[in-house]
């Protein structure tokens, strides 16, 4: 709970406490109303997530989130949306309670110990190309073009000599990123998580968990599974020529654009290192890395 308490009380603070200290009481407003059992326990980072059993015997996973975390209706809406069509399916969802009980993938085993790079990459693509659709007008869903405030609020606050991102890498990265977005075709809404360790295998084959929910074209989605699996990739010795089989792979599989999945890529390597920037984390090293991977 360390982590997770640290996590809550530095971004929503007096807010935060009051709903760490009510978690036995949600947890078992929920137990008795959706007739479940708290079965074991998760690491848990920025919700409250654990195993369950419902009354008919079958497993499952509570999650619970801060009341008002964007993210957290976000998620939903997209499992809501994909309709377990390659994802773990949304069972029970109070979106005024910010609760929800979703499929729980068993065993369980991430796609990262399959060992084999080819094997995992076919997988993610297979699974990718069973849910994209393309989503209602009203939608609440972000787009891609919405996650681009992140360059503006950097030039704000830490566009300057002592920038902890290299100028160079962030001028191409972000003239990259919004001529990606001007040029971007038919936006489907993507996971906009998939990486190795969202990826988990279930009785119906493997399954991803835990979508962002973004609207944006379908090679957006691939950068992230290239960057990972984290920590370890991007150190690799053979990370170029593993990366340049994965973006033909991606490519053939799917039928993307190969220059615009490295684009991506590299844009989104400095997306990511400005927000550990901005939250004050340690993993700008890694995302320099793979931006310098992909570049």
């Amino acid at each position: 709970m360390g982590s997770f308490r640290k996590n809550i009380t530095s971004i929503y603070g007096e807010k935060g406490k009051k709903w760490l200290a009510d978690i036995p009481n949600i947890i078992k407003k929920y137990e008795d109303g959706w007739q479940i059992k708290i079965d074991g326990s998760y690491p848990n980072y920025y919700n409250f997530v654990a195993p369950v059993i419902c009354k008919n015997g079958t497993k499952a996973v509570l999650k619970l989130g801060i009341p008002g975390n964007k993210e957290f209706i976000s998620e939903m809406e997209a499992l809501t949306f994909f309709e377990g069509r390659g994802l773990a399916k949304l069972l029970q969802y109070d979106r005024g309670g910010f609760a929800a009980l979703i499929e729980k993938c068993e065993p369980g085993i991430t796609l990262k110990t399959l060992k084999d790079d080819q094997k995992e990459t076919k997988i993610a693509a297979e699974i990718m190309m069973s849910f994209w659709k393309v989503p209602p007008n009203n939608s609440i869903f972000s787009t891609t073009k919405d996650l681009g405030k992140a360059f503006i609020r950097y030039h704000k606050k830490f566009y300057d000599k002592n920038s902890p991102i290299p100028i160079k890498l962030f001028d191409k990265a972000e003239k990259i990123f919004n001529e990606l977005i001007l040029s971007s075709k038919d936006p489907v809404l993507l996971h906009g998580d998939m990486h190795h360790e969202n990826i988990l295998l279930s009785g119906r084959g493997y399954l991803a968990i835990d979508p962002k929910g973004y609207i944006g074209e379908r090679e957006f989605e691939i950068g992230c599974f290239l960057r990972n699996p984290y920590p370890d990739f991007p150190f690799l010795r053979n990370a170029k020529s593993l990366t340049k089989n994965r973006i033909k792979l991606f490519s053939n599989i799917l039928g993307l654009n190969k220059e615009r999945i490295k684009l991506w890529a590299f844009a989104q390597s400095i997306l990511s290192a400005i927000w550990v920037v901005e939250e004050k984390v340690e993993y700008l090293d890694y995302y320099l890395k793979c931006a310098n991977l992909f570049n």
